[in-house]
């Protein structure tokens, strides 16, 4: 098992990490923690309990976005959000590559080189 790996799973003295484009595995393995470790302790410290907990599993990037929350679910609403935003992004953008891919032909007296040249500029989008 890699390092990573050990990282997305976590284990019981360490909650498991986002990664980007890894949002609902994260949200499942960081519920099973935090409901591991509630059970472990009572429940009346359950919100700072799962917000540190949750602090501590997310990147610094992400942790400068949500440190100004002040409960675990404001901190999870908001992770939700821009991991959420994040994905569709990623698939608006594919999107678009398909479209421009898909619809890609080489204009009559076009050099072979110019063609290259615009199926290049798609490839890398």
């Amino acid at each position: 098992m890699s390092p990573q790996d050990t990282l997305i799973i976590g284990s019981d003295s360490r909650p498991p990490v986002l990664f980007d484009g890894k949002y609902y595995q994260w949200l499942h393995r960081i519920t099973q923690y935090i409901d591991y470790k509630g059970d472990k302790r009572e429940r009346a410290q359950g919100d700072m309990e799962a917000k540190n907990i949750t602090m501590q599993a997310i990147p610094y990037e992400l942790f400068e976005n949500v440190d100004s929350n002040t409960s675990a679910k404001d901190i999870w609403d908001e992770i939700r959000r821009q991991q959420e935003g994040y994905d569709m992004t990623s698939v608006t953008k594919l999107n678009k590559a398909l479209g421009l891919y898909e619809d890609f032909k080489q204009e009559p007296e076009e050099l072979l080189k110019d063609t290259y040249r615009c199926f290049n500029g798609i490839l890398n989008e």
